[in-house]
């Protein structure tokens, strides 16, 4: 009888943190994951965090001009596994975001490789990324007909500007925009309120860490054309009621939905919401807080 030992390999985590990065075993764990941190609020995503020691993208504040290159226009599903170095690992691959809107791939788990690129190096895998980019066409009434003209980068239509506590040199804005993350053929639908300061030095808007509270009320609809769903003429839509009640000092992005492109046309997305959407700066005088409702408000 045989005394040979029988060696079994320890089986690979589906996600861990290796080096402060997240870890993916592979792109199924990965796409897994990324659709689902997506549909998650930040008390959901606080807890699902807490299972992985890693510093993530969603939790660095926003110091930037709000149209400037910055990996914090990434949407909250993707902030939510990079770390702060805008970096994560499928396999033996990391995978870099630059805030120029390129994605690079380091096979082999590369350090040197990877630093070369972040030194200036060109990169022979890698892919661009866009926010706000693809075409949201927003109908009257019915997706299916009475459409507006097509709307390109971020849909913005709802703004307030205000001096909080009416204090001239503390300009403040609400807004509450569409807007879209696109990477190959792949795209997410964002909802994303927010308040802005304006920099007096800068001449520009700045994302806010004012504490405000925050109520939604929303039942909204979309699809994308020619997507992985898009079958017969006929779309898979997206749909739901939004409720939600906050006090927080970020701005909340709630996704409505995502797939991939498939068609040889116009990538759009068709949307309605209809609703109600308050913002209240913590202090401030209740005539500079803000509350907007539409059937439809896009």
């Amino acid at each position: 009888m045989s005394n040979s030992t029988v060696t079994v390999k320890p089986r690979i985590p589906d996600i861990q943190v290796v080096n402060c990065r997240i870890t993916f075993k592979n792109t199924a764990v990965f796409k897994t994951t990324l659709n689902k941190v997506g549909w998650m609020n930040d008390k959901e995503f606080r807890i699902w965090h807490k299972n992985y020691e890693f510093s993530s993208l969603r939790e660095l504040r926003d110091t930037l001009t709000v149209d400037s290159l910055s990996i914090k226009r990434l949407p909250n599903s993707l902030q939510s596994i990079l770390n702060q170095n805008a970096e994560f690992v499928i396999g033996d691959t990391i995978v870099w975001f630059t805030a120029a809107g390129v994605k690079h791939y380091i096979p082999n788990l590369n350090e040197q490789e990877l630093s070369r690129l972040k030194s200036g190096g060109t990169g022979k895998l890698s892919d661009t990324w866009e926010v706000s980019k693809i075409k949201m066409i927003l109908p009257n009434a019915s997706k299916y007909k009475n459409l507006r003209s097509p709307i390109y980068g971020t849909v913005a239509t709802y703004q307030k500007i205000f001096y909080y506590r009416d204090d001239g040199g503390s300009k403040r804005k609400y807004v509450n925009e569409l807007y879209t993350y696109w990477s190959g053929d792949y795209t997410e639908l964002w909802l994303r309120i927010k308040l802005e300061w304006w920099g007096n030095s800068s001449n520009d808007w700045h994302p806010a860490g004012d504490w405000r509270d925050i109520a939604y009320d929303l039942n909204y609809e979309c699809y994308l054309l020619w997507g992985s769903t898009y079958y017969g003429g006929t779309p898979y839509t997206f749909n739901g009621t939004l409720s939600n009640y906050v006090s927080t000092n970020t701005d909340i992005q709630i996704k409505l939905g995502s797939d991939n492109y498939f068609g040889t046309g116009n990538k759009d997305w068709i949307v309605t919401i209809s609703g109600d959407i308050f913002q209240g700066m913590w202090n401030d005088y209740p005539y500079n807080f803000w509350d907007v409702a539409g059937n439809p408000l896009w």
